[in-house]
């Protein structure tokens, strides 16, 4: 028995993505777990959680992982994953910026080997990938607490009530808007990339947009043979960079690369050439 539980946790350890190792000069992070008590990660959804947002009822499950991850009966979404699909998938809206679109600076759509918002094409479907997964609660209305292979969780709060935090697709004024938020379950790559360029040329053709470099902490996320932009690139669950502090991107891959605003700026620059910092306008619920 205790060769089993060794064998489950090396498997654990070699589907943890990089990027989760603190790196030097990374601010002091609430890792996702026990850490001494400390449990105010938003993604602690145990009743060991001494958060204020959606929790396990008290008396209810001490289990941290079980909500996202589970070792027996996962579905294919990811590896060891334990949730639902998004109740509203389906209905989710693409980036529709009518001034960025009136000025042909992003018009991803029309690109066909993005796939972005594809719902159509047998096989293909809009939010995909970490997205997707993200949506199984940032949607607002899917039940946090009922897991996909029938578990039920008694919870503080049914689903995500913060606006600032879930997308739902059939009210977009009540919480995040998709149609005006950065883009995301798009392919991203070497291909889609001068299709893109093309279309935007404020820097000239072909220098506006560019793949994050090799070694950076943005990351693409890579499935079915090519890499794509999701809420994982910018976001890592694991890792709640405000902390009780008032640093002020949750989740940020790029946190103590240098002051708020190079967190910010550098992020941006690893896809973007133009200059882009926190003046200018945020990458959610933009029109």
């Amino acid at each position: 028995m205790f060769r089993a539980f060794l064998k489950f946790i090396t498997v654990v350890i070699l589907l943890v993505p990089q990027g989760l190792v603190a790196a030097p000069g990374d601010p002091v992070i609430g890792d996702l777990g026990w850490q001494g008590g400390a449990n105010d990660n938003p993604h602690n959804l145990s009743s060991l959680a001494t958060h204020s947002r959606p929790k396990a009822s008290p008396g209810e499950t001490t289990e941290i992982c079980v909500f996202c991850h589970t070792p027996h009966g996962a579905t294919p979404q990811t590896p060891l994953w334990s949730r639902p699909d998004p109740a509203r998938m389906g209905s989710f809206t693409t980036y529709n910026s009518a001034i960025l679109d009136a000025s042909g600076q992003f018009a991803i759509a029309t690109i066909a080997a993005s796939k972005y918002g594809d719902n159509t094409t047998p096989g293909e479907e809009y939010p995909n990938g970490a997205s997707k997964l993200c949506l199984s609660c940032h949607d607002g209305v899917t039940s946090i607490g009922v897991l996909a292979n029938g578990r039920s969780i008694a919870m503080t709060s049914g689903t995500i009530t913060d606006p600032a935090m879930y997308w739902d697709p059939l009210n977009p004024g009540a919480g995040m808007d998709f149609s005006k938020s950065h883009p995301v379950s798009f392919v991203y790559d070497a291909v889609v990339l001068p299709q893109i360029n093309a279309l935007k040329t404020d820097l000239g053709a072909g220098s506006e947009y560019k793949l994050p470099d090799a070694g950076s902490r943005i990351k693409l996320e890579a499935r079915a043979g090519t890499t794509w932009m999701q809420c994982t690139t910018c976001h890592e669950p694991h890792k709640d960079t405000k902390h009780g502090t008032t640093y002020p991107y949750p989740f940020w891959r790029n946190a103590g690369v240098g002051t708020e605003a190079q967190d910010y700026d550098l992020t941006c620059a690893e896809c973007h050439n133009s200059t882009i910092g926190p003046a200018t306008p945020t990458p959610h619920n933009n029109p």
